[in-house]
């Protein structure tokens, strides 16, 4: 996984994910039924 930075006056954040070709599939149904979730944690655990 990969994040860029915020974006100055946004606050939004790209964050690039990649998964094993055969897990492919299953992570794309996962998006467009709206259940795929990702939690970023602040760099300090809080």
């Amino acid at each position: 996984m990969k994040a860029s930075s915020a974006a100055p006056g946004t606050g939004i954040v790209v964050v690039d994910v990649s998964t094993a070709a055969e897990d492919g599939p299953t992570a794309a149904a996962w998006v467009s039924a709206g259940t795929l979730r990702l939690v970023l944690a602040a760099p300090d655990g809080s």
